[in-house]
């Protein structure tokens, strides 16, 4: 990941996309350590807590460095629901979501944007919940969605509208590499 930084412009923003599988502590903050944002989607079973409600009064003590802890189930008392149409995954799709700001615990406590989402399948019901990441407390939750593929179909969706976009540039690529054809083996 250095080496890919020493090529970009300084300031130049570099969001990853990680499916559940890669969203592990040790990968995400050495990929924040790198300067990296990161989004994926995590397991819906992972510990989240809200930020310390630190109140203004001294108290003895250390104050706490975990506010109460947040789950699906519990998460309509701290945040309103929205229901939005984005384009995301390479269609418009109809989302209901909860955001908020949030520490992750895999992540050594970073504060972090939580998403939990769901979208409209097209046998109109509602999907099930995914638990998205974006360790840029800063970014909305509507851009989260955006960026991140929720659910297989919506991969391969992505894929498809990847390729589309793809094969509409303009290719100046000399196509003979070292005096092979490229694509050709040996």
């Amino acid at each position: 990941m250095s080496v890919l930084m020493t090529w970009l412009p300084d300031r130049f923003l570099l969001i990853l996309l990680l499916d559940a599988w890669y969203m592990k502590g040790s990968l995400v903050l050495h990929l924040i350590r790198e300067g990296v944002t990161v989004i994926g989607q995590a397991r819906k079973d992972i510990t989240l807590f809200l930020p310390p409600d630190n109140p203004p009064r001294k108290k003895r003590g250390r104050p706490g460095k975990c506010g109460q802890k947040l789950t699906l189930e519990n998460i309509e008392r701290f945040c309103r629901p929205v229901e939005k149409s984005l384009f995301a995954c390479g269609s418009e799709q109809v989302f209901q979501f909860y955001e908020t700001k949030a520490k992750v615990r895999f992540l050594d406590g970073r504060l972090c944007r939580i998403v939990w989402c769901r979208f409209m399948s097209d046998n109109p019901s509602w999907s099930d919940w995914h638990l998205l990441i974006s360790t840029d407390p800063a970014m909305e939750g509507a851009e989260v969605i955006r960026f991140a593929p929720v659910g297989r179909q919506k991969c391969v969706k992505l894929l498809h509208a990847l390729f589309r976009e793809f094969r509409q540039f303009p290719t100046q690529v000399n196509k003979s590499v070292g005096g092979h054809h490229a694509g050709s083996a040996g």
